[in-house]
């Protein structure tokens, strides 16, 4: 059975720790959503994007390419996936 020293677990305890922070250093991905407030109410969401351009802010780049393709492909994705009236996902609003 292999006995570890003291120092030598204070070293591995150490180095893992540092794995784990560097882990979350940035740089990393992150996926949030955000929510304004519990008294949001789906006619609020009729009434502001109705037949509109509804701006999109996006938040960093993970991937590292163009950003503008990146803001393209988001608002993209986003267009006719939600429920109610027609929608225009942009990150560039008239």
């Amino acid at each position: 059975m292999f006995i570890m020293e003291p120092g030598m677990r204070i070293r591995h305890c150490l180095l893992a720790a540092a794995l784990a922070v560097a882990a979350c250093a940035a740089g990393g991905v992150r996926l949030t959503q955000q929510e304004i407030a519990p008294s949001y109410s789906p006619g609020e969401f009729a009434y502001a994007g109705a037949g509109r351009d509804m701006r999109v802010v996006v938040v960093g780049n993970p991937f590292g390419g163009d950003r503008a393709v990146f803001e393209r492909a988001v608002t993209d994705a986003m267009q006719g996936r939600h429920w109610g009236q027609r929608t225009n996902f942009t990150t560039t609003p008239d």
